[in-house]
């Protein structure tokens, strides 16, 4: 008795699914996947997959790293500005008072050893590397750093004659000047 439901049953679903003959071709999604399952169509797929992947990857970490350049490039190129500014502020806050003593300096009739010492003592220790005050009657007094010794300031002065120039260059060593001929 419990049997013929269930039986009923199956007869229904086998009439539902048609039983496919050797000629019969299989529905549409069955013969998609079928194709896709074979081997040839996985040695096709399956790199076709990795390469798909592998641009992907390419081009978005492509776009990440030019982002991340600029962005790089951006805070280096604010922070140098900022560094500048900075400088160009430290320089133009130190004018007024190197002037003020540079003014001090400027009499022709003080002894040139003294004044190249006074000078020198102005520049050293400042972002100057060249400082100088010259007279209308031919003299000039200034500061200057060799090539050869660049941390080290250096004094010279340089007098018009009727005929030649002539410049001496100092040293000043613990505060007193002393000529100094370049080899």
């Amino acid at each position: 008795m419990g049997d013929a439901p269930q039986a009923a049953r199956a007869a229904q679903a086998a009439q539902a699914q048609p039983a496919l003959t050797s000629g019969d071709r299989p529905p549409g999604a069955a013969r998609v996947a079928r194709l896709f399952a074979s081997p040839a169509a996985v040695l096709v797929i399956l790199p076709a997959l990795v390469i798909a992947a592998g641009v992907t990857v390419l081009l978005l970490g492509r776009r990440a790293t030019r982002d991340t350049a600029e962005n790089m490039a951006r805070h280096q190129l604010t922070a140098q500005a900022a560094a500048v500014r900075h400088d160009v502020e430290s320089a133009l806050d130190q004018t007024e008072p190197v002037f003020k003593m540079m003014a001090a300096l400027a009499d022709v009739a003080m002894s040139t050893p003294d004044a190249l010492t006074r000078l020198h003592d102005i520049v050293v220790g400042r972002p100057v590397t060249n400082a100088s005050i010259v007279f209308p009657v031919g003299v000039m007094w200034q500061t200057f750093r060799d090539r050869d010794t660049p941390k080290e300031t250096r004094v010279q002065e340089t007098r018009v004659g009727a005929t030649e120039t002539t410049r001496t260059n100092y040293t000043v060593v613990e505060g007193d000047t002393k000529p100094f001929r370049d080899v």
